[in-house]
């Protein structure tokens, strides 16, 4: 009778443990919808790509995204959906949504596959062009 209780003690710990794992949505560390665009609205992010080109991105409240940088000047839009930032880019292409993870300033974009797609910066925050 005593290893019965034992059984159903340790079964107890077990699930007592699982459970808060198994209720976590989304990858830890990674920010909800309503996070990134808290952190992204009217932010400017400085990311550097592959051959050293930099590009400042300001992500416009109304959606809209302008991209300057070292070959010149690219529009798009971004979006939130869900847990994740949607954009649309015509030069150079790159659509999709990456789930966000931010540390301080440095935000990274994390891919379907889960890896680190894209490291920024933010170097401006709460930015209004229109007024």
């Amino acid at each position: 009778m005593n290893n019965i209780w034992k059984n159903a003690a340790a079964a107890l710990l077990v699930c007592s443990l699982v459970t808060p794992l198994a209720a976590q949505e989304g990858p830890a560390g990674t920010l909800s919808g309503d996070e990134i665009t808290q952190a992204i609205t009217g932010s400017t992010l400085l990311v550097t790509v592959m051959g050293g080109d930099q590009y400042q991105e300001y992500f416009a409240p109304d959606g809209s995204i302008s991209m300057t940088g070292d070959s010149g000047v690219y529009d798009g839009t971004w979006r939130v959906i869900e847990d994740e930032i949607c954009m649309k880019l015509a030069l150079p292409s790159n659509d999709g949504c990456w789930r966000v993870a931010l540390d301080g300033d440095a935000v990274t974009l994390i891919g379907q596959d889960g890896a680190v797609d894209y490291e920024k910066q933010i170097i401006a925050r709460d930015q209004d062009t229109d007024g």
